[in-house]
């Protein structure tokens, strides 16, 4: 690291330690040392409080079937050991709409489906004809 960038890092640092989250800490006290200036030490408190905080957990999720396994690291942060938190959910099953039931509708109600539909060339079409094309969709 040249005194150029360590001057940079050290000022930032002063500035608001959050913002070198970037750098690890031997990155910023090397950085002190070479601007030869003293690492504030309320600033390092700080700035290890944010890295902890930025820190996610690790976790794991996998769908079997109709339900959602996520395993989520314990407070060692680590995964597969005895203290990991396992989540089993079930999947939302979507809904399948029923076809209605074309047999008990008369021929208004099937033209005006069939109109519904997008279809063409219902309009002379009989009850029988048009239940036939709307069960064909």
């Amino acid at each position: 690291m040249n005194a150029r960038i360590a001057k940079k890092i050290v000022q930032r640092f002063k500035s608001d330690p959050v913002t070198t989250l970037g750098y690890n800490e031997d990155q910023i006290l090397r950085a002190h040392r070479i601007v030869k200036e003293p690492v504030p030490q309320a600033g390092l408190v700080a700035w290890r409080e944010a890295q902890k905080a930025r820190r996610v957990p690790p976790k794991v999720s996998a769908r079997v079937g109709i339900m959602e396994v996520t395993i989520h690291a314990g407070d060692d942060g680590k995964l597969g050991t005895a203290d990991d938190i396992v989540e089993v959910g079930v999947l939302k099953q979507k809904a399948v709409p029923e076809k209605p039931d074309y047999r008990a509708m008369n021929v208004t109600q099937l033209k005006a489906a069939a109109k519904a539909a997008g279809q063409s060339g219902y309009s002379s079409l009989k009850k029988a004809d048009l239940i036939a094309l709307l069960e064909g969709l």
